[in-house]
């Protein structure tokens, strides 16, 4: 059988960091737990480590809650695809078109290069662009 993959995105990848104030925790979990057991491949652009440090610290955690939930997120089953000129160039015709920000439109443009569906808990920005399947967390089963 072969291995599903999916594009997630630093709203979903935070909810495994750290759970306060978050929502749709069982469908994050859900994700990560077929992402552990091997059924499912997870895959992000390498801003995701960035993005997901930074709302971290938005949630005013201390350095060590910092530290491990950073710790946490190098050890997930995530692979990180690092950028180059072809999902640049796809990323920037992504945001003028979309008028999306540079962040946003990297997942969909991996998620367009890897023709592969995006999980979002943040879906009204992702929806935007035509041509790629995202599904909202709070949809995943």
């Amino acid at each position: 059988m072969a291995k599903s993959i999916l594009i997630v995105d630093s709203s979903v990848i935070v909810k495994w960091l750290n759970q306060t104030d978050e929502q749709h925790i069982s469908e994050a979990d859900l994700l990560l737990s077929r992402a552990r057991y091997k059924s499912l491949e997870l895959v992000t652009p390498e801003l995701a480590k960035f993005e997901a440090g930074n709302a971290l610290m938005y949630k005013h955690l201390s350095l060590p809650e910092l530290l491990e939930a950073i710790s946490l997120l190098y050890s997930l089953p995530l692979q990180f695809v690092s950028w180059n000129m072809t999902l640049a160039s796809r990323t920037t015709e992504l945001v003028s078109s979309a008028q999306i920000t540079y962040y946003d439109a990297s997942f969909i443009a991996l998620a367009k290069h890897l023709q592969t569906p995006l999980i979002t808990d943040n879906a009204k920005h992702q929806q935007k662009v035509k041509g790629v399947k995202v599904i909202p967390l709070k949809n995943y089963r």
